[in-house]
């Protein structure tokens, strides 16, 4: 956003240079008296002053309605983007369309293919995750793409004849997220040792 203003300024104070040789000008047509009236000169000059402060503005302009996602808004989006996939509920069939309208990428592509044997395989266990994120961390910039470590701990609850709680188990992710139409998505996921 810097180097826009400074293209902006460097755009006006042209702008303004070009207007006073044009004023410099007028006043020796104004001396000499050609065949162009000396009003011309200075409505040429203003619609060149005009037109640059106008580019000037629509530049600065473009830039700063451009939002730069800040780290608090990247950490709280991979907050709530991890926690859909460590809550598989057998009797929440949608998850798996949730958790790919929350997906980009590369995530999205693998995610989708391999989602209805995900379902499958939660409703065939019956089986219902509860996950909590209690912790995360950026571990990478890159404009609006970020790296971020998270820390959760699963507990999950069999239903059926293996009915109980498993102990809790804790994972250590990492997560990648990305901006796409207009939000934050995960764009990759992968468990740390």
């Amino acid at each position: 956003m810097g180097s826009d203003r400074r293209q902006a300024r460097r755009a006006l104070r042209a702008a303004q240079a070009e207007l006073r040789s044009a004023r410099t000008d007028l006043a020796r047509l104004e001396g000499t008296r050609t065949t162009s009236p000396p009003h011309r000169w200075s409505v040429a000059a203003l619609v060149v002053v005009l037109a640059l402060a106008v580019a000037a503005g629509a530049v600065v302009g473009r830039r700063m309605t451009t939002t730069v996602t800040g780290d608090a808004e990247i950490l709280a989006a991979a907050r709530s983007l991890v926690v859909p996939l460590l809550t598989p509920d057998a009797r929440d069939p949608d998850r798996a369309g949730r958790i790919l309208d929350d997906a980009t990428g590369e995530f999205r592509d693998e995610f989708a293919q391999s989602s209805g044997s995900w379902s499958a395989v939660v409703a065939r266990l019956g089986t219902q995750t509860v996950g909590a994120v209690d912790g995360v961390a950026l571990a990478d910039r890159r404009g609006s793409d970020a790296s971020v470590l998270v820390t959760a701990v699963l507990t999950t609850r069999r239903t059926g004849a293996a009915a109980g709680d498993s102990d809790p188990r804790r994972l250590r992710l990492v997560v990648d997220v990305a901006p796409d139409d207009g939000r934050l998505k995960l764009a990759a996921v992968g468990l740390l040792p």
